[in-house]
């Protein structure tokens, strides 16, 4: 398995082979466990998020949700010493790409970009399994 890479969301069609359903924002929509650990996130992180714009607050918020969610889908608990690395490459990740792009205006692409970002926190700890867990257990 392949570490993800935030190059991949600048790729024009990329978003196109996600459906166009909006991301469930609304917190009712996620598990106990999700909502936990987003909670614990951004009470741990809430000094350093304060002063963002409101754009890359708003994807880096999706982006923790999506790690978050990757992490109930693993089964993995995000409190590990091991398992918090995630967070920070997430956040630099998100951070480098939407200081380097101009935020869409369309909604369509904006609504695409979004889900993108969700998925790209959910595929990091994917990579995590892989990388701490399923390798090993292969080979």
């Amino acid at each position: 398995m392949k570490k993800p890479k935030v190059e991949r969301l600048l790729e024009r069609d990329h978003g196109s082979t996600f459906p166009e359903e909006s991301l469930p924002i609304v917190k009712d929509e996620f598990s106990i466990e999700t909502r936990k650990c987003f909670s614990a996130f951004r009470e741990t992180w809430k000094l350093q998020f304060q002063e963002l714009e409101q754009p890359l607050h708003e994807f880096l918020n999706l982006a923790i949700l999506g790690v978050c969610q990757g992490f109930e889908e693993r089964n993995l608990d995000p409190g590990l010493p091991e398992h918090r690395e995630v967070f920070s490459h997430v956040i630099k990740d998100v951070k480098g790409l939407i200081q380097k792009i101009p935020v869409p205006s369309n909604g369509k692409e904006l609504q695409s970009l979004k889900k993108q970002v969700f998925d790209f926190g959910t595929q990091w700890v994917y990579y995590l399994d892989w990388k701490l867990y399923m390798s090993k257990e292969l080979y």
